[in-house]
Parts: C-alpha cells; structure tokens; sequence
C-alpha cells in the first residue's frame, strides 16, 4: 500500500504546482481541484489512481476538448503530463508545450521526440532539453549547435560523436556559442595550425592544448592572447620575451598578463604604457 501512495503523490504535486503565484483567480480553481481530488476513491491499482486524479484535474480545469488543451499548454507547458497520449502525440499540442518549456518534451510521444522541428523548439527554448530528444537527434549537428546557443548549455557536447568532433566547421562553430567546444575537438584538428589560429581567436585559453611547435608560432601566440591575455602562461619561453606579443597580452589583461612576461620587459617603457591606458 505504500507504493500506491507514493505514486499518487508524484501525481498531485505537479498539479498543485501549475497554479502556484498565478494569482486569486487560479487559486479558486485550485480549491476546486482539491475538492474534486478528494472525492476521487483511490484503488489499489497506482495507475488507475493516477488517471482519475489527471482527469479530475482536467476537468476543474475546463480542459475537455483539442482546443481547450492547447491553449493550457500554451500557458503552462509541463501540463503537457498529463494530458492524454492522443494529445502527447499531437504535433500543434506538443510544438505549443516546448516553446513555452523546452522541458515539455520529457512528456511528449516517443515518435515526437523523434521529429526534429519539435526537438529543435525545445532546445531554443532550453539547452537542457535535448537529453529528451531522441538519441539520433542527439548527435543532429543542427540540433546540437541549436541547443548550445541556449544558455551556454556545454553538457551537451557530450552527445557529439566521433564524426561531429573531426568536423572543423562544427567544433568552429561550437567554440564560438561555448568554449568548452574545442575541449572535445580530435587529435586531428588540432594538430592543424589553421584550425588552432582560427580556434585560439574565439578562446585564447584554447591555446593549453598547443603541441610545441604551436607554442612557437607566433602567429598563434599571438591570436591567442590578443583574444585573452593571459594565455600568455602558455607560450613558449622565447615568445615571452617578445615585445610584439607581450604587448597584445598586456594591452588585454593588463598586469595579469604581465605576471607571465619574461622579467626584460617588465619596466619596458611601451609595456608600461599598455599599462596605464
């Protein structure tokens, strides 16, 4: 008996949680929610209960038809719950629920967690989103780049797979909405100077998985601390003591990157300049 309960409850939360803070006129219908729900006699059977609370809810709630449905979901999204699985598997209905929560999606049909125009207005909406889309879309590359745009959402670069992270428009593309891109990006990629130039300018940080012969580059160092000073750290001994580059690190970091300077140039005239600007 204590499982049925349990159950139960997990249930009627989320319904009294849709109408907390919406002001005196939810609150009256909450009442008559409450009402309804205790006079609904609970079986023995979880499910059974579960199904007569969600439409005693409905009910008091005037949600008796499509029209009714879509346009409570359009003002709470998560209502999508408990709605009848005709209507979690209706497009109009579940595209409504995620552009109000992209988190609706968890409720939506399997089939539409399969459809990418629904997958991808809950990842706009939410980043977060997407661990409810159907694996295959998941990996989508316009799916994932969408889902990265919301919220900075960098968990979700772990759904790239090997044929996402050997693709330098991706990772390029990634990088620029979430830094956290290029930690993902193949040996092969970064083995490349032009794709490491083009990666260091949008995360000057980036430059840490440099080989040698990277942190020898000027042109690299140099974009690197440009777009963060203190990537400076990174660079190898000799371009420390370069003028050029110490100045661009300094000019954007200031005595955070001077730290890292080579001791030369640290009462360099032009270096103290940068300074003070």
């Amino acid at each position: 008996m204590r499982q049925s309960n349990t159950k139960v409850t997990f249930i009627i939360l989320p319904i009294a949680l849709l109408f907390a803070g919406c002001g005196e006129e939810n609150a009256d219908k909450e009442s008559s929610v409450n009402n309804a729900i205790s006079q609904v006699s609970i079986p023995i059977d979880p499910a059974d209960s579960a199904k007569k609370i969600a439409d005693a809810f409905l009910s008091q709630a005037g949600i008796k038809d499509r029209a009714s449905a879509l346009k409570f979901v359009k003002e709470e999204g998560n209502a999508l719950e408990i709605l009848d699985k005709t209507l979690q598997s209706d497009k109009e209905i579940v595209l409504a629920a995620v552009n109000q929560t992209g988190m609706a999606l968890a409720f939506a049909s399997a089939g539409l967690q399969q459809d990418k125009d629904v997958v991808m207005a809950a990842v706009k909406n939410r980043g977060d989103a997407l661990r409810f889309a159907d694996e295959s879309l998941q990996k989508d590359k316009t799916v994932l780049l969408a889902s990265l745009s919301r919220h900075y959402f960098s968990a979700n670069l772990k759904y790239a797979d090997e044929k996402l992270r050997k693709d330098k428009a991706f990772i390029l593309s990634a990088g620029k909405l979430n830094a956290h891109a290029f930690t993902i990006a193949d040996k092969s990629l970064l083995d490349d100077d032009q794709f490491f130039t083009e990666m260091v300018k949008r995360n000057g940080m980036a430059i840490e998985k440099a080989n040698q012969r990277q942190m020898n580059n000027k042109q690299i160092v140099l974009s690197a601390v440009t777009q963060n000073g203190t990537a400076l750290v990174y660079a190898s001994a000799a371009l420390k003591k370069d003028k050029e580059v110490v100045l661009a690190a300094v000019k954007q970091a200031g005595m955070l990157a001077l730290g890292f300077a080579d001791m030369s140039l640290h009462e360099d005239e032009d270096v103290q300049k940068a300074l003070k600007r």
